[in-house]
Order: C-alpha cells, then structure tokens, then sequence
C-alpha cells in the first residue's frame, strides 16, 4: 500500500482524504486536544498511524504555542516567526507554550516505510521540518507558504533542490486539483520555482498564501 504522511494533520482532512485515495497514513499532529480529536476518528483505522509529536530537525523537544483564542489552534506554531504575520492579533492575546517531543522526517521514514506522498502544514516551521530528510524519496511533496515568512518556502525548495528534486508547481490557495490537471511537461523546473521566492513577496503578494507542489 502507499504511504502518505500528514505532517500537521489538524483535525484530520488530508488524512481522511489520503485514505480515500487509498494510502495507508503516518498522521502526526503535536497540538495534545487536536490530537485527541484525531484519536476519535481514526484510531480504530488499521490505515492510519497517529503521533502525538512534533516534527523538527532539532533532535530534541520543541516549543509548540498555542493561541489561548478558543477555536484558533489551527494556527498553533513551533515558529515564533510565525508571531509577526496575519496571526498576530490572535498572538498578541496570550498563548499557551508546551514542550513536545519531536522526530524527524527521517526517523518517521524509518521506521514506517517510503513515502509516495507529503503533506507540509505547519505554519511559518516548513524549513524546520523538511530539513529533517536527507534523502530523496520517489514521493510528491506539498507544503504551504505565506507571504509574510516567504523565505522558509525558498530554504524549503533549496534543501530539496539539493536531494534532487527538481519540478513542480506553485498554487495560491489550496485547490490540489490545478496540480493535478497540469501535463508533467507544464510542471516549472525547481530553480524557476525558487526564484518567485527570490522577490520581498511580503510587499508584492501581501496577505498572499498556498501550496507548493514538488516532484
């Protein structure tokens, strides 16, 4: 069976659909009451795996905030980057710190196979998360960006041109069908890719966000 890993699984709506297109699912999610929430649903699907982790390069445990606004936990960070952007309202108004465990990408392949797919969302900490592989993998990766932390998606990119990854897309929003009804020979090459991200798109595409495809 495919393995698909859900890297910031939230409440579980890229699990349910990777299980829909039949991958077994790695879903790793660090916010403990998300985590629950997810345990309720899936924990009785011999086709997903649920870690109660973190996702880092750092080896060790992690600061994870989470905004004390009831209802904003999908914007909870490892990334005090993250503080400084459209968040930061909710920020401003106090948050919780907890110190989580951690794995790498590399460790989680491991020990529970090769991925055909990886879904990054883990608001402004995708640079920290993805350089925790150090191989490439036959897989297509996803993650999101931002304008206001423009420059992890550029690292991202970099850190897989190096493994060898080499095309993909660029989206805003999150509309997985443009990726997917793109002909391969429409796909941008990595290196035109990185240099979208060279520009202050903080100042050119204000409040802009999506997903970046990669293969």
């Amino acid at each position: 069976m495919k393995i698909a890993y859900d890297i910031g699984a939230n409440s579980g709506s890229f699990t349910q659909s990777f299980l829909d297109d039949g991958y077994e699912v790695i879903s790793v999610e660090p916010n403990p009451d998300v985590f629950q929430k997810l345990k309720d649903k899936f924990e009785d699907n011999s086709n997903v795996i649920l870690i109660n982790k973190a996702v880092s390069s750092s080896g060790d445990k992690v600061n994870f905030f989470v905004p004390k606004i009831k209802g904003k936990h999908v914007v909870a960070t490892c990334s005090e980057d993250w503080f400084g952007g459209r968040f930061k309202y909710i920020f401003d108004q106090g948050y919780d710190k907890i110190e989580m465990d951690s794995v790498s990408l590399d460790e989680l392949i491991k020990v529970h196979g090769s991925p055909s797919r990886i879904k990054i969302d883990v608001e402004g900490y995708e640079y920290n998360v993805i350089k925790s592989m150090t191989e490439k993998h036959d897989c297509l990766i996803s993650f999101e960006w931002t304008s206001e932390v423009y420059e992890e998606a550029k690292k991202v990119l970099l850190h897989l041109k190096s493994l060898g990854f080499s095309k993909g897309m660029i989206l805003n929003g999150d509309d997985s069908s443009t990726y997917k009804n793109t002909p391969e020979n429409k796909l941008n090459s990595i290196e035109e890719m990185i240099s979208f991200f060279e520009s202050d798109i903080s100042k050119t595409h204000s409040g802009s966000w999506g997903d970046v495809y990669i293969k």
